[in-house]
Parts: structure tokens; C-alpha cells; sequence
């Protein structure tokens, strides 16, 4: 059994816009409104209404929504004389139209020259302190489904990094839609969400949004010479992890063990996945000591003994130190019946 992991990096980009109607903090006399631009660059072109993005592996595109709602926090520190202030500005569960997401090449430099891109074509602003300065950090997320979220007005950055969202079965059927800039994500050794030429008349913002969830990629093979002995009649990932789950920070999230969570059916007793099949799931990642446990259960019917087991497998993948949210493939090939459990590290 051979598992592979890489980080698929979804973007989105934010530059410019103006005038918005979801919930922010009461502008004053002293803020002025800077516009924001938001593009998602993909892979494929042909796009109606649903986003082909990257791919999960060759051979394997996969299609998602575009996110609906957006969550933009501006953190912007201020100099007046030798006082120092630091403001907290935010657009709360802006709704965005599918309707304005347009093609275009990107020519930046946060993606491949080139790159194909969509940008949203809608009216975003966000409230920046017109006059003293100093610094400033974007923290943003984009939601298939309005989140409920921890905190409704931070006034610290504190709390703008530690915010969570409540898991739900509804997110759960749209959880490739949800996307955050990571925390700890640094360029040049600063945070990669910081906005440039702050001092300047027209600030202008870049930042990527990457998956909050892990995808969990799944392959199953019964050897020719094993089919008329042994038939896989279902599959589950159990111990999903449900409750609040942190935005900004997705590979913090921690549990005990065992955890209080939530299964999903993959596969069920169907002919044409009893011998080979290929199912996919995302899911919120979290921390049990260091590892991002991905627990299976797998149905197993021995034909020739007329006897059915379940064979469960726990995967360990390090958590420890990660800035984005781990990918898992897997490929299980039978060559025997198998029953009880087992547990494997992740190469």
C-alpha cells in the first residue's frame, strides 16, 4: 500500500473594487473605502457556471463551485505622533454574484505568468484608515455557505486569527468550496497577506486563498485472481471531524482520541465497485498528538466462506509542522481476504 501527499494551492487575488452591502464595522469620518478585486485562477477553460480547478492527480480533474460568500478582516496599524493604533475593518458574509466571474490571463507575480484566471467582476470594498499609515494585514475566506462564525466584530488581530466556524452537514456537501488565507504562510519572512504600499494614495492588496479542507483520495483494486473469492461491498471514512473548526489556522485543529465525529459512505454494495472504485471526500483536518488520522472502514464479503468482515484502517499523516492543509492518495490492492485493523504512517 503506497500512499502519495501534495498541496493543491487554489488562489484568489485581491486588488481593487468599490461600494458593498454585507455587514462591516460603521465607517467614520477617517476611513476611506479601498477596493478589492478577487480572482481564482484554474486550469481548465471551458467553464459554465462551475470552476474546473487544478488537478487532484494526472488524469483526474475535478469541478468546483465557485465560493459565495466572502469574509475579509483588514488588520491596519496607524502613527499619529508617537501614538500607535491598530483597527480592525471587516466585510462580513458579502453574498457574490456567479453571474461576474471573468476569464483573463493573470500578470502578477503570485501565480504563473499567464496563467488563466477568473476575477470577480462584482463591487467589493473594505474600510482603511485614510490618514497615518503604517501597516496593514489582509486575513480572507470565501464559503460556499454562509459560515457561522466565533467572533461577529473582532476588534484585535488576536481574534480575527483565532476565529472558528461551525462544521455542518451542510458545508460538509460543499466542503471543496471552502477556501482562508493561512496564518503562518510567510514570504520574504513576513506574513504573505501583508498589503503593499500602505503609505501610498491607492494601497493595493495581493492574497491567495488556499483549502481549508484536506481531500482524501481513495483507489481500490481486487486482484483477477482474488474476484471470485472476495468482493469489497462498502466503504466509509468514520470520525470526521464535526464542531468549530479554525479558519485561519486549518491544520490546529485538535482532538482526543477517540474523537466525537461524524461517518460518510464512500462506496456501498454495488457491482460495479466491488472489484476496483475510485471515491474521494474532503474533510476538516485535525491533530491527534502530531498525526491527521484518516480512519476507513471497509466492508470485505468472502464469497468462498460465505463470511462478511470489516477491516479498518487508520492512515497517519504528520501534522506538525504544516502550513496548508495535507492531500491524501491512496491506492489499497487486495490480494487476501483481510479482517481486524491495522495502522500505517504516511511516507
Amino acid at each position: 500500500m503506497k500512499f502519495r501527499y501534495r498541496h493543491i494551492i487554489y488562489s484568489l487575488l485581491l486588488v481593487a473594487s468599490s461600494v458593498f452591502t454585507g455587514c462591516r464595522e460603521e465607517v467614520e469620518s477617517n476611513m476611506m473605502q479601498v477596493p478589492v478585486r478577487l480572482t481564482i485562477p484554474v486550469r481548465e477553460s471551458n467553464m459554465v457556471r462551475r470552476m474546473p480547478a487544478a488537478m487532484g492527480d494526472p488524469g483526474m480533474a475535478e469541478t468546483f463551485d465557485f465560493p459565495k460568500y466572502a469574509y475579509i478582516y483588514l488588520v491596519c496599524e496607524t502613527q499619529s505622533g508617537e501614538e500607535t493604533e491598530t483597527k480592525v475593518s471587516y466585510l462580513v458574509g458579502e453574498q457574490l454574484d456567479p453571474e461576474k466571474w471573468v476569464k483573463e490571463a493573470y500578470e502578477g507575480a503570485l501565480s504563473a505568468e499567464g496563467d488563466p484566471i477568473y476575477r470577480y467582476d462584482g463591487t467589493l470594498t473594505i474600510a482603511m484608515p485614510e490618514y497615518g499609515r503604517k501597516a496593514g494585514r489582509v486575513y480572507a475566506a470565501l464559503s460556499p455557505v454562509e459560515l457561522t462564525l466565533s467572533t461577529a466584530a473582532p476588534t484585535t488581530e488576536a481574534q480575527v486569527l483565532d476565529m472558528t466556524f461551525t462544521m455542518s452537514e451542510t458545508l460538509q456537501t460543499d466542503l471543496q468550496n471552502l477556501y482562508s488565507s493561512p496564518y503562518n504562510y510567510m514570504v520574504e519572512s513576513k506574513y504573505y497577506g501583508t498589503v503593499n504600499d500602505i503609505t501610498q494614495v491607492k494601497p493595493r492588496v495581493d492574497l491567495l486563498l488556499y483549502h481549508v479542507a484536506s481531500k482524501v483520495d481513495l483507489m481500490w483494486n481486487v486482484k483477477t485472481e482474488m474476484q471470485s473469492k472476495m468482493k469489497v461491498k462498502g466503504l466509509t471514512i468514520n470520525n470526521l471531524y464535526n464542531g468549530t473548526c479554525k479558519l485561519f489556522k486549518p491544520t490546529e485543529n485538535v482532538a482526543t482520541d477517540p474523537i466525537s465525529g461524524y461517518s460518510l459512505t464512500l462506496a456501498t454494495d454495488n457491482a460495479g465497485t466491488w472489484w476496483n472504485g475510485r471515491e474521494s471526500v474532503y474533510t476538516i483536518p485535525y491533530k491527534i498528538g502530531t498525526n491527521f488520522p484518516i480512519q476507513l472502514a471497509y466492508a470485505l464479503e468472502d464469497t468462498e466462506n460465505s463470511a462478511n468482515e470489516t477491516y479498518n484502517l487508520t492512515i497517519n499523516k504528520g501534522m506538525s509542522s504544516e502550513v496548508f492543509v495535507p492531500w491524501v492518495r491512496g491506492q489499497m490492492t487486495f490480494t487476501q481476504m483481510k479482517s481486524g485493523s491495522e495502522t500505517i504512517a504516511a511516507e
